[in-house]
């Protein structure tokens, strides 16, 4: 009876969060693995941004998770996508399994570093 999820008629439950926190260890490495993701993004979007912007200026970064617990035929059961400024420029679902660029400013970055897409799949 996890505070993070609730229990659907049928049996069937649905979780608010993409993985599962029941052992300490594992939810501690799993928020570790993503920090440590946020963080090199951060700071590869901080340089394209400061590349591109003159002056003092303040910019968002979200996350946006998504799980399913029991997807219907063709759709992930996880997908990620990540947003600066609103605007979307990385997406991630479990049935590619592999992170995209979706803004031209992010695939310079792949273009630019060839390993860059790998290295980001396999940290996710």
């Amino acid at each position: 009876r996890s505070p993070w999820g609730r229990s659907h008629p049928g049996g069937r439950r649905a979780s608010f969060l993409p993985c599962d926190f029941r052992s300490p260890e594992r939810g501690l490495r799993i928020a570790a693995r993503m920090a440590l993701r946020s963080l090199s993004l951060l700071v590869s979007v901080a340089v394209v941004l400061r590349e591109s912007c003159f002056g003092a200026s303040s910019h968002s970064l979200k996350y946006f998770y998504t799980a399913i617990s029991e997807p219907s035929q063709g759709l992930p059961q996880f997908v990620t996508v990540g947003y600066v400024d609103g605007q979307v420029f990385i997406h991630y679902d479990s049935n590619i399994q592999k992170k995209q660029p979706r803004a031209s400013w992010i695939e310079k970055l792949g273009k630019e570093d060839p390993q860059y897409w790998d290295t980001e799949t396999q940290i996710s």
